[in-house]
């Protein structure tokens, strides 16, 4: 890790650096820090968190609504400083190599330090919490970022993510809306697939001009293949309903709250091919039919690589036994005191999966012959150790 003294460091490279454009959108309450202004933002505060983002990095885009919708508590707070990095050279100064990642000062530290938690509200939170050694517990979560007219064409611009924007009017009745948005956008906190914002009507006028929305509040969504053909949303402004449509649009498959449906991350597609090649599947040869149209069709989502390393490691092995093998690996994993929420989403979409094809590969023996040859795939939670 590089150290600096006073960070000093800076000062020395900042005659020959050059600035990039910023491929992010910019936020009231997020600085852009660059060689130039380093001095004079995150040397001059308490603590500050930077969000690290390389132009050729897509996930960057994705996160970084969670890196201001985690700054909006604190925007009137003087001590904390909430600032966003583009400009390669202090990646290279702060030994940053991976994106998008979260770097800190703790107080009274020239040192920056890489947080190793999730990228999103509940994680960046945690890293200042941990850092600052407070309490942070109370402090309200916001997980829908509040538009300007300024930050709001570029919001909905990220590439290959939903949308899903609340216009309100700020009177009597915006509290309760605003309170059962930001319920539906904590139940996918998780999800870089998808981005929750919020626009104040009476504080942008302009921006909510262009809704010419008669009634409040306005639910509008953005699907990520073509964000200009946003649609208003016809349903009323209730969390199960909201979730469900949502789970409708994107098969993110969650439960009110965040739980992961029972099964989240099996592809019915795929689910049907599993049926097909079965008799491969159990004999462990015969697989490159199978492999090829996971390859062809469903290599570019998680779920689908998930899928295809399976049948892969089918063929290898050569047996079923494979998946015996694979459970009792997501199972150590799971057990891990670290593990994190978004790496546990994983992990258990993971387990849906092959529960599918143990559940089928149960189906096929039953049918063939009578034979029911158990597999031990638990389908109660395992307990988790959680920090505290």
């Amino acid at each position: 890790m590089a150290s600096f003294s006073g960070h000093s460091f800076f000062f020395v490279l900042s005659a020959w650096v050059f600035l990039i454009g910023f491929v992010a959108f910019s936020s009231a309450d997020v600085i852009d820090v660059s060689m130039q202004n380093f001095n004079k933002t995150v040397t001059k505060m308490y603590f500050s968190i930077l969000f690290l983002a390389n132009k050729d990095c897509e996930k960057c885009n994705s996160a970084y609504p969670k890196f201001m919708a985690a700054s909006q508590p604190f925007m009137n707070d003087p001590q904390i400083l909430f600032g966003r990095v583009t400009d390669p050279t202090l990646f290279q100064a702060m030994n940053v190599t991976k994106f998008p990642s979260l770097v800190y000062y703790a107080p009274g530290s020239a040192t920056p330090e890489i947080s190793g938690h999730d990228l999103t509200v509940e994680g960046i939170i945690t890293t200042i919490a941990k850092a600052m050694k407070g309490d942070f517990s109370r402090v309200k979560r916001e997980y829908a970022v509040e538009l300007t007219e300024d930050s709001y064409d570029e919001f909905v611009a990220i590439p290959d993510v939903y949308g899903l924007i609340l216009v309100y009017e700020n009177n009597k009745d915006s509290k309760d809306h605003i309170e059962i948005f930001e319920k539906i956008a904590k139940t996918f906190q998780n999800d870089y697939l998808i981005t929750f914002g919020k626009v104040n009507a009476q504080a942008e006028k302009s921006l909510a001009s262009d809704f010419t929305i008669s009634r409040f509040p306005g639910l509008y969504w953005y699907p990520k293949e073509n964000k200009s053909s946003r649609k208003r949303y016809g349903g009323i402004l209730e969390e199960v309903e909201l979730v469900t449509f949502i789970n409708d649009q994107t098969h993110l498959m969650r439960l009110p709250g965040g739980e992961l449906e029972e099964f989240a991350g099996c592809i019915p597609q795929i689910d049907s091919l599993i049926v097909k090649h079965i008799k491969a599947i159990h004999d462990g040869k015969g697989l490159q039919p199978f492999i090829k149209k996971l390859k062809s069709d469903f290599a570019d989502t998680e779920s689908g690589k998930y899928y295809l390393h399976i049948a892969n490691g089918l063929e290898k092995a050569g047996s079923m036994d494979y998946l015996e093998e694979e459970r009792g690996e997501i199972l150590k994993q799971l057990s891990a005191r670290d593990i994190s929420p978004i790496a546990m989403d994983i992990l258990r979409k993971r387990q849906n999966i092959l529960h599918k094809f143990i559940d089928e590969l149960s189906v096929y023996m039953v049918n063939r012959d009578g034979i029911y040859e158990m597999y031990d795939m638990p389908h109660e939670k395992t307990i988790i150790h959680e920090e505290l």
